[in-house]
């Protein structure tokens, strides 16, 4: 388009030109590329690395353009968007690449016609049928006996993984003709496209480690087990006095049946004898089948009239055997599935009213579908046929088992049931019509784009229940084993919630543009436009989700906790400060019930419910309609060459899980805790609530807002290349970050009235204190999670591409960046300094990389029997010519990234306490000097310079060094394949057989190192790697702990008709 100023990528088949008619940054990918570079798992969004200026790690989540936020792009297909509003990192269709006519990425300076998101604009799209029929078919193949093992592998003398694919798929295009009638006789009416593709994968999952109950000790006999460390255990007697039960054994009358049951639920070791931290080991693989299905068809109705419509419809079902992220679990028992199938439709009319005037209108709408379900009955209670009646026994309608667990076994079972069966249904419908007006030396386009997103969702709450038999020395039942707890029915804590809660989440985007391509001159074009944005906050359309808000706490009823007392028997116990009544230990920071500050029960102070008076729809403010300019110039002032400019200004439609996390907070669901008890009596046992973890989000509602802009020249050089330097950049605004508003302020741990009075020697350093629910700014609560619309984040670069279109049986395109991205935080779900974080945090981001070069090649090998020669021959032709090589090649700079901190003898918090003063904010390592080494003293066990760090100081607030300070390493890979064409007779028809190669010289690929510092108490860091003198074994401190992946190879035939 005339006048269009981006940066894009596009497929095309023509001869690379300068761009004298626009000011667009375009990296190409021609269609040829598009099916002939290899791409991971046949994802088109691969292609993105290849473009100057894209740090890609994977997914559309994986695209940061330009410093822009993974979750900042969108995705279009076939002009409708396709992207999930819950994460805004994820597709609901996939489309696979023998499908795709057109593909194109926007990066910088997108004119006004695109919206809806501040990064990426990404838009597919499908093939169309055309005048004569044409057709693709093709299986693609890969095994793990053809892959080569992993480092980690070969070092600890295991096999490899079994990783197993199978792609195979068609499509067809041509004229639709109806029999016996003259319609569509000359074969431009009526089009049809048909493509569909199968997948059937088999994908590895990681080894797992797990310590189950032996059969001795199902029957009560601990006589053989060991601690982690090796030492055997003491099984002791609590209606005993606490002495060790005679030969470790508990006696058959005191063991319960639902005890019993529960350890035979699980399998018996595997790997006994081998190691005290687990007994059994699994690493089973899963299958994932995908059936994907296009359709499409065109219809030129009259010369002024066209018509298309298109349908995409992918179905994939996983049986996962460790679970999925709300029901996961590291035993092999029982599969939960995983579905996810997805559509997508659209219909677009084009109507030439005259010569001048075009008018574009899209209807489209794209629905995914997640559900998470149990395959079988393994987890179901019934079968177990168990006694024991939980408090809220109709509250989980599945009837799945407990999530039992057993704190000081190392290693031990778990499941992780929560929101289990998980339902997520997103549905986008969307509007859109375009007026294009050709005026004298003018192109005046305007639009309007209207966008609902529809999500239900179920919220992450624990319906079937926790039941916990950890080893508890407060606990009166309390065996010193999990298992023995179990055994005997004694739990040591329960907690289950008392309702499945859904979301029924809605957004609306309206939004509409004028713009203004003018050709002022032969050699100028100018670009002027300006987008509207009315961002709709998302919201609960049953008024369920409720947000904290610090402007509508009342101090006044402020939580009442239960407080550590000393009974006169000397014994620590809790206390009622309002009725003098004594509780057990286990009660202290319990929530003491009264009525200021309640709503159903439940703790409430502060929090503002969708639905009520003064609380604003979706629970933050609109903004109301926003001004976006847009701004371009492209000047051709000597022949060949090009000066662009462009710049402009953009709004995002931000992701929805903020929203969604808000839904379990207070008074939404109960949660409370039971401690200390029979399994026989839990259906009436009494339970408490603890000051709970609540979210929240920053009243005032800004919209993220992103400025970028370039300036570059473009070259056409000899040999067909065209040439592209130019600066590119960006600043972004008001983007999601979180603030913990109940963050204990730093120091509080120290003061007196912070210290716990049950201590007589209170130290007023951080190692007597009072739980911090005691001290935090909002008693009551725990974390206090708000996200605001808070940080600001900038991006500046270098960028040039050279491309070069089929010539002399030769294509290929060279994309470098050297860029910096720098801000406060790199993603919604990071947690800022309480006091100043432009200080603490302000840094590299997490997806900034210094360097980022990139080879992509297509190259038809010269034919050896030609022109006469002794291979001109049949035989000769036939094993000789039709010969490609392709491939990409990438060198990119590492990942900033952190150091952790680790202090001997010494928990997390207990860290915290002592060097911050506050529980919830840590320090960080003092750096002396430059912790990289120089690239010839690095090797797999010492990456970096260790000696540089040491303990931070007390009185610490984060400032101790910076953030994001170390590089992990970079990655350098060679991705080739090789094909062979097979003529079958016409120039149009052939068969291709590929060998494609991922690190196809299997290199050894570093991809990360041991991050974590840890001191003795002294000072002195002691978990250097064992090989350096140090004892923290063979991947120590600075050593070498992962790498990318072996060489893997595909295989591959098509046949084209």
């Amino acid at each position: 388009e005339v006048g269009a100023l981006t940066e894009t990528v596009t497929v095309e088949a023509s001869v690379a030109q300068i761009q004298t008619q626009s000011a667009e940054r375009a990296g190409v990918v021609t269609g040829r590329q598009v099916v002939d570079i290899q791409t991971s798992q046949r994802n088109f969004l691969d292609i993105v690395r290849t473009v100057p200026g894209i740090v890609y790690t994977g997914g559309l989540g994986g695209i940061q353009a330009n410093g822009n936020r993974g979750n900042q792009n969108n995705f279009t297909l076939d002009g409708v968007n396709a992207v999930d509003t819950g994460s805004n990192g994820g597709t609901h269709t996939n489309v696979n690449l023998d499908a795709i006519g057109e593909f194109k990425i926007i990066t910088n300076s997108q004119p006004a016609e695109f919206g809806r998101s501040s990064g990426a604009a990404i838009n597919v799209v499908t093939k169309s049928g055309s005048r004569d029929f044409h057709g693709t078919g093709y299986w693609f193949y890969r095994h793990d006996s053809l892959n080569a093992n992993t480092w980690r592998n070969n070092f600890e003398g295991r096999a490899r993984q079994r990783r197993r694919q199978n792609w195979a798929g068609y499509n067809i295009g041509g004229p639709v003709r109806l029999p016996f009638t003259d319609f569509n006789k000359n074969r431009d009416k009526l089009f049809f496209f048909v493509a569909q593709e199968w997948q059937r994968q088999l994908v590895p999952n990681a080894l797992r480690n797990v310590t189950v109950p032996t059969a001795l000790e199902r029957q009560g006999n601990f006589s053989q087990t060991r601690e982690g460390d090796g030492s055997p255990l003491i099984l002791r007697d609590p209606l005993n006095g606490n002495t060790q039960f005679p030969n470790n054994t508990i006696p058959q009358n005191r063991i319960t049946s639902d005890g019993q049951k529960i350890l035979n639920f699980y399998p018996l070791p595997n790997r006994p004898g081998v190691d005290p931290t687990f007994n059994f080991q699994s690493e089973v693989s899963h299958g994932l089948p995908v059936q994907q299905t296009i359709v499409r068809g065109d219809y030129n109705i009259s010369d002024k009239w066209r018509l298309f419509s298109r349908y995409v419809r992918d179905a994939r079902q996983q049986n996962m055997p460790y679970g999925q992220w709300n029901a996961d679990f590291n035993l092999p028992l029982g599969p939960m599935n995983f579905g996810d199938p997805g559509w997508s439709f659209i219909t677009n009319v084009t109507t030439i009213v005259n010569p001048s005037l075009t008018n574009e209108f899209i209807f489209g709408t794209s629905k995914n579908v997640l559900n998470i379900d149990p395959t079988t009955d393994t987890w179901n209670r019934a079968p177990l046929n168990l006694s024991y009646r939980m408090p809220f026994q109709n509250a989980d309608t599945l009837g799945l088992i407990q999530n039992w667990r057993f704190g000081g076994v190392p290693n031990a079972p778990f499941t992780g049931f929560n929101g289990t069966p998980f339902r997520n249904f997103n549905h986008i419908y969307e509007f859109t019509d375009n007026i294009a007006k050709v005026y004298r030396n003018h192109t005046f386009k305007t639009g309007l784009y209207i966008h609902y997103s529809m999500k239900d969702q179920t919220a992450f709450t624990s319906v079937n229940g926790n039941i916990w038999f950890d080893r508890d020395g407060n606990n009166p039942g309390d065996t010193n084993w999990a298992f023995g707890n179990a055994l005997v029915g004694n739990y040591q804590r329960v907690q289950q919630s008392n309702i499945v809660l859904n979301g029924m989440y809605r957004n609306y985007n309206v939004e509409w543009y004028f713009q203004d391509t003018w050709k002022v001159s032969r050699k100028l074009t100018l670009d002027l436009g300006m987008r509207w944005y009315w961002v709709q906050p998302q919201h609960d359309a049953a008024d369920q989700t409720s947000s904290f808000r610090r402007e509508t706490w009342d101090d006044a009823a402020r939580g009442i906790l239960v407080q550590p007392f000393r009974n006169p028997a000397g014994a620590i116990v809790g206390r009622n400060p309002v009725t003098g009544e004594l509780t057990p230990r286990a009660l202290v920071g319990s929530l003491v019930p009264r009525s200021a500050g309640y709503v159903n029960g439940l703790f409430a102070n502060g929090m503002a419910r969708e639905g009520q008076p003064g609380t604003p729809q979706g629970l933050i403010q609109s903004r109301g309609i926003h001004w976006a300019p847009r701004l371009g110039v492209a000047y051709n002032f000597m022949e060949k060459t090009v000066l662009r400019a462009g710049a402009g200004m953009f709004y995002d439609r931000f992701q929805g899980n903020p929203v969604f996390d808000m839904l379990p907070n207070p008074p939404s669901t109960q949660s409370p805790t039971f401690f200390y008890g029979g399994l026989a009596d839990l259906a009436n046992a009494r339970g408490v609530f603890f000051p709970q973890n609540v979210r929240g989000f920053a009243i005032e509602g800004k919209v993220p807002t992103t400025y970028n802009w370039n300036l570059s020249i473009q070259r056409e050089l000899p040999s067909s290349i065209l040439l592209d330097i130019g600066y590119v950049g960006s600043t972004s605004r008001n983007n999601l970050a979180i603030y913990d508003y109940n963050m204990a302020p730093f120091g509080s741990a120290w003061l007196p009235q912070n210290q716990d009075p049950t201590n007589a020697n209170p130290q007023n350093n951080g190692r007597t204190t009072l739980p911090v629910n005691f001290y935090r700014p909002y008693v009551g609560f725990g974390e206090t999670r708000v996200t605001c619309f808070c940080t600001s984040s900038n991006y500046h670069s270098l960028q040039v591409g050279a491309t070069r279109r089929l010539n002399r049986g030769l294509t290929f395109g060279l994309a470098y960046t050297w860029s910096k991205a720098q801000g406060v935080a790199s993603g919604d779900g990071d947690t800022l300094h309480p006091t100043n974080s432009r200080v603490a945090d302000y840094g590299p981001l997490f997806f900034d990389r210094t360097h980022n070069l990139v080879l992509n090649y297509v190259w038809d090998l010269p034919k050896a029997g030609r022109g006469g020669n002794f291979l001109d021959n049949p035989v000769g032709r036939m094993v000789f010519n039709g010969w490609t090589l392709a491939g990409v090649t990438q060198w990119i700079s590492g990942q900033p990234d952190n150091i952790g901190l680790s202090i001997q003898g010494l928990g997390g918090a207990d860290v915290n306490r002592i060097y911050t003063g506050s529980e919830n904010y840590g320090p960080r390592v003092r750096v002396s000097g430059n912790p990289e080494l120089e690239r010839s003293k690095r090797s797999q066990d010492g990456w970096i310079n260790t000696s540089v760090f040491a303990i931070p100081l007390v009185g610490s607030q984060g400032f101790d060094s910076a953030p994001r300070l170390i590089r992990r390493p970079g990655d350098y890979v060679w991705d080739m394949s090789v094909y062979k064409n097979i003529p079958l007779g016409a120039e149009s028809r052939f068969i291709q057989l590929r060998v494609e190669m991922f690190n196809a010289f299997n290199q050894v690929r570093f991809s990360d190192f041991n991050r974590t510092a840890t001191f003795n108490q002294q000072g002195v860091l002691t978990n250097l790697p064992t090989q350096l003198g140090g004892t923290g074994g063979r991947f120590g401190f600075g050593a070498i702990t992962g790498t990318r992946d072996p060489r893997i190879i595909q295989l591959a035939a098509k046949i084209y008709f």
